[in-house]
C-alpha cells in the first residue's frame, strides 16, 4: 500500500470521528466494495446478506464511527475492515442463537465450514485420513450442535469469537485424535534430538504442516520457550529431512494398542505416538499453550494497532500462514511483516515468562 493512500485513509477515518459529515461519502465509496464482498462470502448474496450489509454500515457508524478508532493507518482500510465486519457478523450470529437457532447455524456453517474443514485436513492430513474427514467434520457439527449448542452460546465476548470457535474445534479434535489416530512411536533418533527438534518432525511428518519454517513458526507457537527462529527451524528440517522422508514414506499406522488393555503401562502407547507418561507431559504443555493463547487474548487490546491485526490473523487462522500471505493480507511488504512477528514474538515470550512465573507462585 502506498504511503501516500495510507496517510489519505488514517486522514478520512479520522474526519469521521471528529464527526466530519463531509467525510462519509468518500469512506462510503471505499468501504462499501470490501464490506459487500465480506457479506457476500459470510452470509450471501441474497436478501439476507442485503439486510447484513445495512446492519454492518450501521454499527459502523454508530457513535461517529466509534468502531473505526482502532485504525490506525498502518495496514490497508480494506483489511481492517475485512476483519472487524467478520468479527461483527460473528457476534450477531452469536445472539441469533437465542431467537432462531436454526437460522444462527445455517449461518455459522456458512461463515466457518470451511475453516472447520481445514483443521479437520490439517490434523487429519495422511492419504488414509481422506475418505474419513467428512465423517470427522459431521462429528465436529454434532459437538457443536448438542446441549443446545452449548459450546457455542458459552461464548462471552471477551476476545474475538472466530479465535475462540477455532479453538473449541481444536480441542474437538484434539480429543478425537486421541482416541482414533494411529499410534505412532518417535523415532529412536528422533526422541533423542532436541525438543525443537522432535516438534518439527510431529508437526510435519505426523500433522502435515508444511516444510516452509515460516508456516511453522506460526505452528509451534507457544509450544516452546522462547519461541525459536526462522534460522533455528530452517537448521532443525534439514538436520530432520531423511527421518521425514522415511515417516511419509512408511505410511502405514502401527498396531492400534488400547489404553484400556492389560499391556503393561511401559508398553502403553496413545495418540500422537507417545507413551502414557509422555502423554500425560503432552497434554499439560497443551494446557500451558491454551493458557497462554488465552493471556495473548486478554493483553492483546494494549498492543500497537498493526501488531494486533497480525495477531488477530494468525490466532484467527485454521492453517499456519507464511509471510508472504499475511503481508498481503496486511497491504504491507514482507519484510514489515517479519519485524512485526518477531516484535510480536518477544513479547508473547514475555507474556509466557510472566504466565509461568504466576503459575508457580499459586502452586
Amino acid at each position: 500500500m502506498a504511503l501516500d493512500q495510507s496517510k489519505a485513509e488514517h486522514h478520512l477515518v479520522a474526519r469521521l470521528i471528529a464527526g466530519d459529515r463531509s467525510a462519509v461519502a468518500p469512506f462510503v465509496d471505499l468501504a462499501a466494495g470490501p464490506i459487500w464482498s465480506t457479506v457476500v462470502a459470510l452470509v450471501g448474496d441474497n436478501v439476507e446478506g442485503a439486510e447484513a450489509n445495512v446492519a454492518v454500515m450501521q454499527a459502523l457508524a454508530a457513535r461517529n464511527f466509534a468502531r473505526l478508532a482502532r485504525f490506525d493507518g498502518r495496514s490497508s482500510l480494506a483489511a481492517f475492515l475485512t476483519l472487524d465486519v467478520r468479527d461483527w457478523l460473528a457476534e450477531q450470529t452469536v445472539r441469533t442463537f437465542s431467537d432462531d437457532p436454526r437460522r444462527a447455524w445455517r449461518r455459522f456453517e456458512r461463515q466457518y465450514a470451511a475453516d472447520i474443514r481445514r483443521l479437520v485436513k490439517r490434523r487429519f492430513p495422511r492419504p488414509e485420513d481422506e475418505t474419513k474427514r467428512d465423517d470427522i467434520f459431521q462429528d465436529i457439527c454434532l459437538k457443536l450442535v448438542e446441549d443446545d449448542f452449548r459450546r457455542i452460546r458459552a461464548y462471552r465476548g471477551d476476545h474475538a469469537f472466530t479465535g475462540y470457535i477455532l479453538t473449541v474445534v481444536n480441542r474437538l479434535l484434539m480429543d478425537l485424535m486421541r482416541r482414533d489416530a494411529p499410534r505412532l512411536r518417535l523415532p529412536a533418533r528422533v526422541s533423542a534430538m532436541a525438543p525443537l527438534h522432535r516438534q518439527v518432525f510431529i508437526a510435519v511428518a505426523w500433522r502435515g504442516v508444511t516444510p516452509d519454517p515460516g508456516a511453522l513458526l506460526s505452528a509451534l507457537l507457544g509450544k516452546l520457550q522462547p519461541d525459536p527462529t526462522l534460522e533455528e527451524i530452517k537448521t532443525a528440517l534439514d538436520d530432520l529431512a531423511a527421518d521425514i522422508l522415511a515417516a511419509r514414506d512408511a505410511r502405514s499406522p502401527s498396531r492400534s494398542v488400547s489404553l484400556d488393555s492389560d499391556e503393561g503401562a511401559a508398553g502403553r502407547q496413545v495418540a500422537g505416538g507417545l507413551s502414557a507418561e509422555d502423554q500425560m507431559m503432552e497434554d499439560e504443555e497443551a494446557r500451558a499453550r491454551e493458557d497462554l493463547i488465552q493471556a495473548v487474548r486478554r493483553e492483546a487490546e494494549f498492543l500497537a494497532p498493526q501488531d494486533r491485526a497480525f495477531l488477530d490473523l494468525i490466532l484467527s487462522s485454521a492453517e499456519p500462514l507464511p509471510a508472504r500471505q499475511i503481508a498481503k493480507l496486511m497491504s504491507l511488504p514482507a519484510e514489515e511483516v517479519y519485524r512485526i512477528r518477531q516484535r510480536v514474538q518477544r513479547w508473547m515470550g514475555r507474556l509466557a515468562t510472566d504466565l509461568k512465573k504466576t503459575t508457580t507462585a499459586s502452586v
